[in-house]
């Protein structure tokens, strides 16, 4: 109950005009839109080695038969034989000879990547909170690197609910349709869990944590729904065959990133200003 009547509280704090306007100048202000494009090019490049310590932490769990009988037919019918080969070849050392290397290098190197992508957050939420601090750059690696690592965990945890949780479950021998639709809600409360992590503690100076806030439930809303977006583009339109589609492709997943990115300052901003307008008392 106490949650609900805060969430209400931060919804009567300021009109939906109000909201769209104060929102509106504060993203220019800030300049929101260049760290956005400048985080999502972080996570661009951090992809791979996140992909690959993924599949070698597959591996390692004994799931390769997903990538077999699941996601493979997939691919091979998106693009040419050769390229299918390539990624297979690739995929297959990943969940197997190379497994060792990539469940321990490649969590380092992503740490490392999303460590990157992480300060440039801390940047911007700093800009946010109009922080007067600023951290040393002893204080500012250690916080990126135990932020990115606690967001890498995060967000692979959250992944795997969502691709892996059926099959995890049933491994388990967990049958039962309700329980295996958890892994859902699972997902979800773990992507609050990254927007929480990076409200609370990204700027210089902690704001209080919140599990779930208005501008969480805004930034988990525009994750989701790009994603599922970015699911249909790659499942049903993406054309891997031609050098343009897989041009496009990286465009599209490029354009997802700079709207996940975006929708995460922007719901952090959107926090700020309702925090001040709640605690100045509307």
């Amino acid at each position: 109950m106490q949650l609900l009547r805060r969430i209400a509280d931060e919804l009567h704090a300021m009109t939906l005009r109000e909201g769209f306007d104060e929102v509106t100048r504060c993203v220019r202000s800030n300049e929101l839109p260049v760290y956005s494009g400048a985080t999502a090019f972080q996570v661009l490049v951090a992809i791979i080695p996140l992909a690959l310590f993924g599949l070698g932490l597959l591996g390692g769990l004994g799931l390769q038969d997903q990538w077999t009988n699941e996601w493979a037919p997939t691919v091979r019918d998106s693009m040419s034989q050769a390229a299918f080969q390539v990624v297979d070849d690739t995929v297959r050392r990943a969940l197997g000879e190379q497994q060792a290397f990539w469940i321990t290098a490649g969590a380092l190197l992503s740490i490392w990547r999303i460590s990157a992508t992480t300060r440039t957050l801390m940047s911007a939420f700093d800009r946010i909170h109009d922080s007067r601090r600023r951290r040393p750059f002893g204080e500012r690696m250690r916080v990126s690197l135990t932020l990115g690592a606690a967001v890498t965990a995060l967000l692979l945890a959250a992944a795997g609910c969502a691709v892996l949780g059926d099959e995890a479950l049933r491994a388990l021998g967990i049958r039962t349709g309700w329980l295996l639709w958890l892994r859902w809600p699972a997902a979800l409360a773990l992507l609050f869990a990254v927007v929480a992590l990076l409200v609370a503690y990204a700027p210089a100076e902690h704001q209080p944590p919140r599990w779930v806030t208005f501008g969480s439930i805004s930034v988990v809303g525009a994750w989701t729904l790009a994603s599922l977006g970015l699911g249909i583009y790659l499942t049903s339109i993406a054309d891997y065959g031609s050098i343009f589609g897989a041009l496009a492709t990286v465009v599209v997943v490029l354009a997802y990133l700079y709207v996940a990115s975006a929708a995460v300052l922007t719901g952090a901003q959107l926090d700020a200003l309702v925090r001040e307008r709640v605690g100045d008392g509307g």
